[in-house]
């Protein structure tokens, strides 16, 4: 039985349609934001066509502008919640603002978890994992890795997807995470943790029948990408 060394720490994950405004997406922001209101604890407008929903105290929150709607969950993967407002504010936009053209959908899912090994331990694990079969990479640089991160940016199943994975310490975990909403510090504990970061999305063969379907498929590709990293990284 493998061991799982990693456990939850902080985590966010986004997804976004983007398409070409119209005149009256312009128009439409605010009584589209308006009739998801109630779902929300608070709502913000920098502006007649950019309005932001939003709850501090689940850490969730969903931008609707002329030309891109994002959805933000900064305490659990909550993947249907994900879908569910998506499409009520896509579909609202179709029905009301004449939308045509879909640009680009992606899910990014960010994650800071929690290690059982030491920061050492972990540098030297990610460190065999990935780079330690490259004899001549070793014998230019390292006699022993203190820090290492790893950056691959691809195409599998349709999907362009970009991921970054390293070790991180406590306080860069933190800042790595970049929260929107302030992110708890008080969840990560030790100094030894992983941060791993996987973007989804797909900008070609896009339209208003297909975006939500395309959004659904590529949560099942950032899930699975994220797992089979965290697996491959467990001893």
């Amino acid at each position: 039985m493998v061991k799982n060394i990693f456990s939850k720490g902080l985590q966010r994950i986004i997804g976004q349609i983007r398409y070409r405004p119209t005149l009256s997406s312009f128009d439409n922001v605010p009584v589209i934001a308006g009739e998801l209101e109630k779902e929300f604890e608070e709502w913000q407008a920098s502006k007649h066509d950019d309005v932001v929903l939003y709850s501090p105290s689940k850490k969730k929150y969903l931008q609707v502008t002329s030309d891109v709607i994002t959805y933000i969950n900064e305490i659990e993967t909550d993947t249907d919640e994900l879908i569910k407002y998506l499409k009520k504010a896509f579909e609202k936009n179709i029905k009301s603002s004449a939308v045509r053209e879909v640009r680009r959908i992606g899910v990014r899912n960010t994650q800071i978890l929690k290690c059982a090994f030491s920061y050492q331990e972990i540098v030297d694990l990610f460190y065999r994992k990935f780079y330690s079969q490259e004899k001549k990479l070793k014998s230019i640089s390292v006699d022993t890795p203190r820090d290492v991160v790893f950056v691959l940016d691809g195409v599998k199943n349709d999907f362009w997807n970009h991921v970054q994975i390293g070790p991180v310490k406590k306080q860069e975990a933190i800042n790595s995470f970049k929260a929107t909403i302030e992110a708890d510090s008080k969840v990560i504990t030790g100094e030894s943790n992983l941060f791993i970061d996987v973007d989804v999305f797909q900008s070609k063969n896009l339209n208003k029948e297909n975006a939500i379907e395309k959004i659904q498929q590529a949560i099942k590709e950032n899930l699975k990408i994220v797992k089979e990293y965290i697996d491959f990284l467990n001893p």
